[in-house]
């Protein structure tokens, strides 16, 4: 557990981390465990001062608030007195060097606390810097100022994580490149296309009930064709990023029609039905396009065979949605573009072009427990952690040699949200009125 105040960036423990040189220069004061602001008991530093708690969790709920009174400023502060006059207490917070722009939002520490898990893999050896792929700042230039990018997915919440840093270190050097263009690895596994018996050999070793979940949820991406579907019943290829846009209506359809086969999903009230729905749509959208997506000519092929053979192509221009659409939108179009090729590249790689752990993670993110209010949060949890167990059996069967790619593969999902926030910036931006009435609705844009 961590000690009180560990998660605040001023506390004493992770001055270090933080490399503020304020509370660096502090430390030969810990001796002193009296709270500057009111005499309580202090632990270390909170926010660049030795407060005690309390004091603490004061000024992180108003160093942001105006606080008026009657007094005249002069209320004496103590233990008994401290709850008494929010305005000199504030204001001795202040006096004491407690500083505002120290206090993290709820977003900046769930980033924090997934960063320092990641890091921790890496100084363990079960994770390369290469391993994963993080939108960086520089990935999202033009990007909307004051985007903060969400890391709260299954990784970094569930309890179960700790397994994952146990893992024995093992390099698996013969990670297969799909759309790499590091030619000179070593192809360790066939293609996707060549592998159905592999895989049935490997869901046969599961366990009973984990089988009967995994073929639940193969048979509903069969039912709607999510996966093997292409859009060549397009009318017309879109030209511009809002005809982009409304492609995704067929899509979004078939995300639906996946979701009403899954029999967790129907367990669930309609309230959080909908707010799974609106919430995942695009992520579950982007994992899909990797199907699709062509990385030698950044487009889109309409043939989903030709994506799931390694390194083809084709010269069949009007096979493909070519991503100069979304390019000639903005800057911003041209660099989220960037990040998600970036994205796509390093997640097939990882997943070695196995399209059932695809399946398995586009479900995986539909049971997301942070989507809006949920009614019932810990059922949907629930729900997530048994994909995920599935998962975690799959990987270990399927790729026996490399026993931390199910860690490498779940922070994917934080990656994808990472992008995530960006694109949904960009939709607010478009003309409503272009877009289709479904996705006014999935999406939640204001009419």
């Amino acid at each position: 557990m961590e000690s009180p105040g560990a998660e605040d960036c001023g506390q004493l423990s992770d001055a270090s981390m933080c490399g503020d040189p304020t509370v660096s220069s502090m430390s030969g004061s810990k001796k002193d465990k009296t709270c500057l602001v009111c005499g309580d008991r202090a632990l270390g530093y909170n926010f660049n001062a030795v407060s005690c708690e309390s004091c603490k969790a004061f000024f992180r709920r108003n160093a942001h608030k105006t606080i008026r009174g009657r007094c005249e400023g002069k209320c004496d502060v103590n233990i008994e007195s401290r709850s008494f006059c929010k305005r000199c207490r504030l204001a001795k917070c202040y006096a004491v060097g407690m500083r505002k722009d120290m206090i993290l939002s709820d977003e900046q520490k769930k980033m924090r606390k997934t960063k320092i898990i990641m890091n921790k893999l890496r100084r363990q050896g079960q994770m390369a810097p290469e391993d994963t792929y993080s939108a960086s700042e520089s990935d999202l230039t033009g990007s909307p100022r004051g985007v903060v990018t969400r890391a709260d997915c299954w990784p970094e919440s569930s309890k179960d994580f700790e397994k994952y840093r146990k893992l024995k270190v093992e390099d698996s050097p013969g990670a297969c490149s799909h759309g790499s263009s590091q030619d000179e690895r070593v192809i360790k596994y066939p293609p996707w296309a060549e592998c159905t018996e592999i895989v049935n050999g490997a869901i046969k070793q599961m366990k009973e009930a984990d089988r009967s979940l995994l073929q639940e949820l193969m048979k509903a991406h069969e039912s709607s064709q999510f996966l093997s579907g292409t859009s060549t019943s397009l009318k017309l290829i879109p030209s511009n990023p809002t005809e982009f846009v409304n492609v995704a209506e067929g899509f979004v359809r078939r995300v639906i029609k996946v979701a009403k086969n899954i029999a967790f999903f129907k367990e669930l009230c309609k309230d959080d039905q909908i707010a799974l729905l609106k919430g995942s749509v695009v992520d579950i959208m982007m994992l899909r396009s990797a199907v699709n997506y062509d990385p030698f000519t950044e487009s889109w092929s309409l043939s989903t065979m030709n994506c799931l053979i390694q390194g083809s192509t084709s010269d069949n221009i009007g096979d493909r949605i070519s991503a100069e659409v979304l390019k000639m939108g903005s800057s911003e179009s041209a660099s989220l573009f960037f990040t998600y090729s970036k994205f796509i590249k390093s997640l097939m790689s990882t997943i070695h072009g196995d399209l059932l752990v695809l399946k398995v993670l586009i479900i995986m993110s539909l049971f997301s427990a942070d989507r809006g209010s949920l009614v019932n949060q810990d059922q949907v949890h629930g729900f997530q952690e048994q994909y995920a167990n599935i998962l975690q059996q799959y990987i270990l069967i399927r790729f026996p040699d490399e026993k931390t790619l199910f860690a490498r593969v779940v922070m994917k999902l934080t990656d994808l949200r990472n992008i995530n926030e960006v694109h949904t910036k960009m939709l607010l931006k478009m003309k409503v009125e272009d877009i289709e009435p479904l996705l006014l609705e999935i999406f939640d844009l204001p009419l």
